[in-house]
């Protein structure tokens, strides 16, 4: 016969994994297929260990959905939080962009008051000069004695006083709308001054909000990246148990069908070999009872026994292998349909014969596990596990 060796089970979980495999076996005649049957079948037998195994993948698939659902929501309301931030961050590039602009040209401005202004002290000084050098004439005139009525005449010397005001008063006039004209251009000065401090406050301002609020962007992009991250993680957990959960759907369907099989053959020979199954493998040492419980409060559905490493398991009585292998949730194990709704469970066993073999009563099926020499056996009757011990032959 074809050897079939998979992966064993790990330490800690041979209860689980007989008893669903077991369970499998005897539950309703299956509807068409998919997760339907299954469903349905666990309608009909809602406390089997293959339905309680089912329930809890079908409740990790739903907490997984709802976790991708929450940070989905999470993501689309913090990208709404980003498009606003963004939306922000474009009005104050806007806004300093403004500024800057009005800041240059009230710098601009200052520019031309200061060249206006220079050129105004500058015409006030040559008008001071022209007035200086007018006073010096005139009074180098008069020192001389050539504006005395003896030597300009009398008419002249009349009407010298009246010129000499003139010249005074005339470009005194122009420096006094100079300085009007200066005077005009500091305040303006003042008023362009004093405008662009204000102005480059506010644009001061407007990049320290830019400059927080591109911290709040950076900070929403990287918070979206740990949530699409999240999301994917939760996709890859969904996506394994999705999986586990069909390849147990497929495993009750066609236990299912081979257990209805069995049970249209009839009650067979089994129920007459009470007390007289061969023992399934030498024992060292039985490590559980039926119905003990373990450290975290499990019950074992069978007896879980202490080997020789590779010692020969062995079927403790005719009938079909209806499974033989491991799953991904449970590991490896052996099924066998007694007929009449029987069947016998060996696992965390090496399996060395192939699923839908017939089997005699002590035929070699597997063999104990070199690395932990330990191993599940159990017994069902179509509704439930019932004690192996009353069935063997002797006792441990």
């Amino acid at each position: 016969m074809p050897v079939h060796r998979r992966r064993p089970l790990a330490r800690g979980s041979p209860l689980g994994l007989c008893a669903l495999a077991a369970a499998w076996l005897l539950l309703c005649p299956a509807p068409p297929v998919g997760a339907q049957a299954a469903a349905d079948a666990c309608e009909r037998a809602p406390e089997s260990d293959a339905c309680r195994q089912l329930e809890q993948l079908q409740q990790a698939e739903q907490r997984e959905r709802l976790r991708i659902q929450s940070s989905n929501r999470s993501i689309k309301s913090r990208q709404r939080e980003l498009r606003s931030i963004e939306r922000q961050i474009s009005g104050l590039n806007s806004t300093i962009s403004r500024l800057q602009k009005t800041e240059a040209d009230l710098k601009n401005l200052q520019s031309i008051s200061d060249a206006r202004i220079a050129q105004l002290e500058e015409q006030l000084h040559q008008q001071q000069s022209h007035v200086n050098r007018m006073l010096r004439r005139h009074y180098r005139l008069v020192q001389s004695g050539a504006l005395s009525p003896a030597a300009s005449g009398a008419a002249e010397a009349l009407l010298l006083p009246h010129y000499l005001g003139y010249w005074l008063r005339a470009p005194q006039s122009e420096s006094r709308h100079y300085r009007a004209i200066a005077d005009s251009l500091h305040q303006a000065r003042r008023i362009a001054e004093e405008r662009a401090r204000r102005v480059a406050q506010n644009a001061a301002e407007s990049r320290r909000q830019r400059e927080a609020l591109a911290q709040a962007s950076s900070q929403r992009s990287q918070l979206i990246t740990n949530l699409q991250g999240r999301v994917a993680q939760s996709q890859r957990e969904l996506d394994r148990i999705g999986e586990r959960r069909r390849e147990l759907e497929a495993l009750v369907r066609e236990l299912e069908r081979q257990a209805l099989a069995s049970q249209r053959a009839g009650g067979g020979k089994f129920p007459s070999l009470r007390g007289k199954l061969l023992r399934p493998v030498r024992a060292v040492e039985v490590l559980a009872r039926y119905g003990a419980r373990s450290a975290a409060g499990q019950r074992s559905d069978g007896i879980r026994l202490r080997a020789v490493p590779g010692a020969p398991v062995r079927a403790v009585a005719e009938g079909e292998v209806v499974y033989s292998g491991a799953l991904k949730a449970v590991g490896n194990f052996i099924v066998i349909d007694h007929g009449g709704g029987y069947s016998s469970v060996y696992g965390e066993v090496d399996p060395v014969i192939a699923q839908g073999a017939k089997v005699r009563a002590g035929e070699n099926i597997a063999r104990v596990r070199d690395a932990q020499p330990e191993m599940f056996f159990a017994l069902r009757q179509r509704s439930g596990w019932f004690n192996p011990e009353g069935w063997l032959a002797g006792s441990w």
